[in-house]
């Protein structure tokens, strides 16, 4: 079977409209507009706003999300045993939730003047509620993805729509934000503001996907009990393969982001630069993303994920060894334009696995299985940040001084550059290791297809259908 073929030939479904594309990627945008503020500027806040050291700092962001990962399952099992309502099995979380996350979000950014303990409690309390509500949030919307199409072209676009408007969203903010984190402004007012008029904004964006969006596949059941969901998680090992690759990836993500505004500051003393920085970042991401689905058609997924990752590395190389702004404002952007694909393909990716689970199990979980995928990306989210803050601390960054010390540059460019170029190797290496190829995906859609038609579930064991993984069936290939 042919590249194209097996793009093309996995569902009887018609291609999506341009509006529902929209629909969705106005819901990922307005979730980024909560999550962005706490992975990019969360850190500083917490040091140079609030005054709570690095260290300190760093411990809070990895518990906390840590503690609050270990939701996310419990959370998507619970998702799939729900029966569909009015507004299907996960539009209804997209009403239910925003409201709340907003009130969440602008009291982690308004911590008032309290002394040092109660500074950390109102943070460590405020944080993990946002972490809680947050997965509530984004694990519907991300399941919606894999219930609105099976198409990979679509999947891509959906994928793509996903990457464009969350790092847009991040240029935006970045841009805005940045160049007035300057010592002169009242801080403490500005980012209550900031994050209130975000979280509006972010809300209104939400409630839009959840009146624009429609869940289109079948479903072998309407109800999945949470046995059968842990089932399906056991027998899926293309998700934990692009579980784990995403892992890597964004964690290097978000040491990356998590390190900007000290790079962009400290190190090339560049900080008005930001919104030139963003609008290159931004450009390359869209690019990236708009070559997805086209990549995907001619050279496959994975080949597609492992370009990807190759531009990210090749950033982080840059920006390790050099010390002129243009020349990192390439590296930065290298790295943003690989991880917009990145991000594009892992999504896209992990929505494929759904139907292999299915394929295995004949257990459709949608909620459980983006629930795996946004707790290893949340953990890498808390981890990434968290050991940019040690990093930091470890450099002998001090915070408000407005020359830092050499050591504190080197921890700088270490937490920007080299941690990341660590944790994409990795990632690079586990890619080829991905056993779900675009070939083998038209496969099993195709049986599925076959299994409704004739009313029949899957009746081989374990041990018997991962011996026929990877091995094609004749009436397949022709």
């Amino acid at each position: 079977m042919t590249q194209r073929a097996a793009t093309e030939a996995v569902t009887t479904l018609p291609p999506l409209r341009l509006r529902s594309l929209a629909a969705f990627g106005a819901g990922t945008a307005g979730v980024a507009f909560f999550m962005i503020p706490t992975a990019s500027i969360l850190l500083f806040y917490f040091t140079d706003v609030a005054g709570i050291p690095a260290a300190t700092a760093g411990v809070i962001l990895l518990l906390m999300r840590g503690l609050d990962a270990v939701v996310d399952i419990p959370l998507g099992l619970l998702i799939d045993r729900w029966k569909p309502g009015r507004f299907g099995k996960f539009r209804r979380w997209l009403l239910l939730i925003p409201i709340p996350i907003l009130i969440t979000t602008v009291a982690l950014f308004s911590i008032p003047q309290l002394g040092p303990v109660a500074t950390v409690a109102w943070a460590v309390v405020a944080y993990s509620m946002f972490g809680v509500l947050y997965s509530c949030l984004d694990i519907p919307l991300g399941s919606i993805g894999a219930s609105m199409t099976q198409r990979p072209a679509d999947r891509t676009k959906l994928a793509s729509a996903r990457s464009v408007t969350l790092l847009g969203v991040q240029t935006l903010i970045v841009a805005l934000v940045l160049p007035m984190l300057t010592p002169d402004r009242d801080l403490r007012t500005l980012f209550t503001v900031t994050v209130l008029v975000l979280g509006v904004v972010g809300t209104i964006l939400v409630f839009t996907a959840a009146l624009g969006t429609r869940e289109r596949v079948s479903r072998p059941t309407e109800s999945v009990s949470m046995r059968d969901g842990l089932r399906m998680l056991r027998t899926n090992r293309p998700l934990f393969v692009i579980s784990v690759t995403a892992f890597l990836c964004f964690s290097a993500a978000a040491v990356f982001n998590g390190a900007m505004v000290y790079y962009m500051r400290d190190v090339l003393d560049a900080l008005a630069l930001a919104p030139v920085v963003s609008v290159i970042s931004f450009a390359l991401t869209v690019t990236a993303a708009l070559l997805a689905p086209w990549l995907v058609r001619r050279i496959g997924k994975r080949r597609t994920l492992f370009i990807a990752a190759l531009t990210s590395l090749s950033g982080t190389i840059i920006l390790l060894f050099v010390n002129t702004a243009v020349v990192g404002f390439a590296g930065i952007g290298l790295f943003n334009g690989g991880l917009g694909l990145i991000v594009v393909m892992c999504f896209s990716m992990q929505a494929d696995t759904v139907e292999y689970g299915q394929w295995r199990t004949g257990v459709r979980a949608e909620g459980t299985a983006f629930a795996v995928f946004a707790f290893v990306t949340k953990w890498a989210a808390s981890l990434g940040v968290a050991l940019g803050a040690f990093v930091l601390a470890g450099g002998g960054y001090v915070a408000g001084q407005a020359v830092q010390p050499e050591s504190a540059l080197a921890g700088i460019r270490a937490s920007f550059a080299g941690v990341p170029a660590v944790l994409v190797l990795l990632a690079i290496v586990l890619v080829c290791f991905y056993p779900l190829t675009d070939a083998r995906f038209a496969e099993i859609t195709g049986e599925l297809r076959d299994r409704e038609r004739e009313g029949t579930t899957p009746t081989e064991s374990p041990s018997s259908a991962e011996a026929t993984e990877m091995t094609p069936s004749p009436s397949r290939t022709r």
